[in-house]
Protein backbone atom coordinates (compact mmCIF):
# COMPACT_ATOMS: atom_id res chain seq x y z
CA UNK A 1 0.00 0.00 0.00
CA UNK A 2 2.93 2.52 0.90
CA UNK A 3 4.68 1.50 -2.76
CA UNK A 4 1.14 2.42 -4.00
CA UNK A 5 -0.13 5.67 -2.23
CA UNK A 6 3.36 7.09 -1.01
CA UNK A 7 5.38 6.84 2.25
CA UNK A 8 3.87 9.99 3.77
CA UNK A 9 0.31 8.76 3.97
CA UNK A 10 -0.89 7.60 7.32
CA UNK A 11 -3.27 4.13 6.70
CA UNK A 12 -5.37 2.42 8.84
CA UNK A 13 -7.04 -1.02 8.57
CA UNK A 14 -9.85 -2.40 10.32
CA UNK A 15 -11.13 -6.39 9.20
CA UNK A 16 -13.81 -8.36 10.04
CA UNK A 17 -12.41 -10.60 13.33
CA UNK A 18 -14.82 -13.84 11.29
CA UNK A 19 -13.65 -16.99 12.87
CA UNK A 20 -10.60 -15.77 14.21
CA UNK A 21 -9.10 -17.10 17.98
CA UNK A 22 -7.78 -14.25 20.28
CA UNK A 23 -4.66 -15.75 19.54
CA UNK A 24 -5.13 -15.38 15.77
CA UNK A 25 -6.46 -12.10 16.19
CA UNK A 26 -3.18 -10.61 18.57
CA UNK A 27 -1.08 -12.22 16.22
CA UNK A 28 -2.93 -10.52 12.56
CA UNK A 29 -3.32 -6.88 14.82
CA UNK A 30 0.94 -6.81 15.60
CA UNK A 31 1.86 -7.89 11.93
CA UNK A 32 -0.37 -4.81 10.73
CA UNK A 33 1.17 -2.70 13.01
CA UNK A 34 4.12 -2.68 11.05
CA UNK A 35 2.18 -0.94 8.61
CA UNK A 36 -0.47 0.42 9.77
CA UNK A 37 -1.03 3.94 11.83
CA UNK A 38 -4.24 1.71 13.07
CA UNK A 39 -4.82 -1.97 13.14
CA UNK A 40 -7.55 -3.47 14.59
CA UNK A 41 -9.21 -6.27 13.96
CA UNK A 42 -13.31 -6.62 15.20
CA UNK A 43 -13.85 -8.07 18.56
CA UNK A 44 -17.02 -9.04 16.68
CA UNK A 45 -17.41 -11.33 13.52
CA UNK A 46 -19.04 -8.48 11.53
CA UNK A 47 -19.62 -5.07 11.85
CA UNK A 48 -23.07 -5.51 11.90
CA UNK A 49 -22.91 -7.55 14.97
CA UNK A 50 -22.37 -4.22 16.76
CA UNK A 51 -26.13 -3.41 16.11
CA UNK A 52 -27.60 -6.68 16.88
CA UNK A 53 -28.06 -6.19 20.59
CA UNK A 54 -30.68 -7.15 22.47
CA UNK A 55 -31.16 -3.40 23.83
CA UNK A 56 -30.59 -1.84 19.68
CA UNK A 57 -33.49 -4.36 18.46
CA UNK A 58 -35.93 -3.63 21.39
CA UNK A 59 -35.51 0.01 21.06
CA UNK A 60 -35.44 -0.03 17.04
CA UNK A 61 -39.08 -2.13 17.45
CA UNK A 62 -40.64 0.44 19.95
CA UNK A 63 -39.32 2.99 17.84
CA UNK A 64 -41.15 2.43 15.03
CA UNK A 65 -44.65 1.62 16.95
CA UNK A 66 -44.08 -2.65 17.48
CA UNK A 67 -45.99 -3.56 20.53
CA UNK A 68 -46.73 -7.29 20.45
CA UNK A 69 -44.41 -9.62 22.75
CA UNK A 70 -41.78 -9.63 20.27
CA UNK A 71 -40.94 -6.00 21.09
CA UNK A 72 -40.12 -6.60 24.89
CA UNK A 73 -36.77 -7.46 26.24
CA UNK A 74 -37.53 -10.86 27.14
CA UNK A 75 -39.38 -11.13 23.53
CA UNK A 76 -36.01 -9.89 22.16
CA UNK A 77 -33.68 -12.27 23.80
CA UNK A 78 -36.19 -15.47 23.15
CA UNK A 79 -36.01 -14.62 19.20
CA UNK A 80 -32.67 -13.85 19.08
CA UNK A 81 -31.61 -17.28 21.01
CA UNK A 82 -34.03 -19.20 18.53
CA UNK A 83 -32.97 -17.71 15.34
CA UNK A 84 -29.25 -18.38 16.93
CA UNK A 85 -29.62 -21.93 17.80
CA UNK A 86 -30.15 -22.51 14.28
CA UNK A 87 -27.11 -21.52 13.22
CA UNK A 88 -25.24 -23.14 16.24
CA UNK A 89 -23.67 -26.13 13.51
CA UNK A 90 -22.45 -23.80 10.86
CA UNK A 91 -21.25 -21.19 13.69
CA UNK A 92 -19.32 -23.73 15.57
CA UNK A 93 -17.96 -25.68 12.50
CA UNK A 94 -16.64 -22.55 11.08
CA UNK A 95 -14.85 -21.86 14.39
CA UNK A 96 -13.37 -24.98 14.99
CA UNK A 97 -12.18 -25.03 11.72
CA UNK A 98 -10.44 -21.76 11.68
CA UNK A 99 -9.06 -22.68 15.06
CA UNK A 100 -7.65 -25.85 14.00
CA UNK A 101 -6.62 -24.34 11.02
CA UNK A 102 -3.81 -21.44 12.74
CA UNK A 103 -3.41 -24.33 15.50
CA UNK A 104 -1.79 -26.64 13.19
CA UNK A 105 0.24 -23.32 11.40
CA UNK A 106 1.42 -22.30 14.41
CA UNK A 107 1.24 -25.42 17.21
CA UNK A 108 3.64 -27.68 15.13
CA UNK A 109 3.21 -31.35 16.77
CA UNK A 110 0.09 -30.37 18.56
CA UNK A 111 -2.36 -33.54 17.74
CA UNK A 112 -5.31 -32.16 15.68
CA UNK A 113 -7.85 -33.65 18.26
CA UNK A 114 -6.29 -31.84 20.66
CA UNK A 115 -6.82 -28.72 18.54
CA UNK A 116 -10.57 -29.55 18.01
CA UNK A 117 -10.73 -30.26 21.78
CA UNK A 118 -9.55 -26.89 22.57
CA UNK A 119 -11.65 -25.21 20.37
CA UNK A 120 -15.16 -27.30 20.92
CA UNK A 121 -14.32 -26.22 24.31
CA UNK A 122 -13.96 -22.29 23.69
CA UNK A 123 -16.70 -22.14 21.76
CA UNK A 124 -18.99 -23.83 24.21
CA UNK A 125 -18.09 -21.53 26.31
CA UNK A 126 -18.63 -18.17 24.45
CA UNK A 127 -22.09 -19.80 23.31
CA UNK A 128 -23.27 -20.23 26.43
CA UNK A 129 -24.50 -16.59 26.61
CA UNK A 130 -26.59 -14.53 24.34
CA UNK A 131 -24.58 -11.44 24.29
CA UNK A 132 -21.35 -13.83 23.73
CA UNK A 133 -23.29 -15.83 21.13
CA UNK A 134 -24.22 -12.78 19.14
CA UNK A 135 -20.79 -11.98 18.87
CA UNK A 136 -20.15 -15.42 17.16
CA UNK A 137 -22.58 -15.30 13.80
CA UNK A 138 -22.66 -14.10 11.15
CA UNK A 139 -24.42 -10.39 11.37
CA UNK A 140 -25.60 -10.67 8.08
CA UNK A 141 -27.24 -13.65 8.21
CA UNK A 142 -29.16 -13.04 11.79
CA UNK A 143 -30.42 -9.43 10.49
CA UNK A 144 -31.69 -11.89 7.64
CA UNK A 145 -33.36 -14.57 9.72
CA UNK A 146 -34.40 -12.13 12.31
CA UNK A 147 -35.89 -10.44 9.89
CA UNK A 148 -37.66 -13.47 8.58
CA UNK A 149 -38.68 -14.80 11.88
CA UNK A 150 -40.40 -10.72 12.36
CA UNK A 151 -42.23 -10.99 9.40
CA UNK A 152 -43.79 -14.81 10.54
CA UNK A 153 -45.17 -13.25 13.43
CA UNK A 154 -46.31 -10.25 11.78
CA UNK A 155 -44.04 -7.60 12.06
CA UNK A 156 -41.93 -5.76 9.30
CA UNK A 157 -37.93 -6.40 8.92
CA UNK A 158 -35.79 -4.23 10.57
CA UNK A 159 -32.52 -2.28 8.34
CA UNK A 160 -29.41 -1.76 9.57
CA UNK A 161 -30.02 2.20 9.38
CA UNK A 162 -33.14 1.70 11.85
CA UNK A 163 -31.00 -0.27 14.24
CA UNK A 164 -27.70 2.53 14.22
CA UNK A 165 -30.46 5.08 14.62
CA UNK A 166 -32.25 3.72 18.28
CA UNK A 167 -27.96 2.05 19.06
CA UNK A 168 -27.91 5.52 20.97
CA UNK A 169 -24.28 6.54 22.66
CA UNK A 170 -24.37 4.11 25.27
CA UNK A 171 -24.69 1.12 23.47
CA UNK A 172 -21.28 1.67 21.70
CA UNK A 173 -18.57 -0.61 23.00
CA UNK A 174 -15.30 1.39 24.45
CA UNK A 175 -13.81 -0.98 21.68
CA UNK A 176 -15.80 0.86 19.10
CA UNK A 177 -15.25 4.16 20.79
CA UNK A 178 -11.50 3.82 20.75
CA UNK A 179 -11.40 2.67 17.27
CA UNK A 180 -13.20 6.09 16.01
CA UNK A 181 -11.20 8.15 18.32
CA UNK A 182 -8.01 6.65 16.90
CA UNK A 183 -9.44 7.29 13.54
CA UNK A 184 -10.14 10.16 13.85
CA UNK A 185 -6.86 11.67 14.91
CA UNK A 186 -5.41 10.46 12.12
CA UNK A 187 -3.75 13.33 10.52
CA UNK A 188 -5.04 14.37 7.05
CA UNK A 189 -1.88 14.71 4.22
Amino acid sequence: MKTLVGPDVQLAVVLDRDYRSDEEVEALENSLKEEFVVAHVLRRKEIENYFLTVEVVKRALQTRGDKGEHSTEEGVGTLLRSVTDLMLTTVQSQYVDQYVAYGTEKRRGVATATLNKEALERFQVRWETLDSRLELVSGKELLRDLNFALQKQGAKALTLPQLATNMGQAAIPREMSRLLSQLDHLTPT
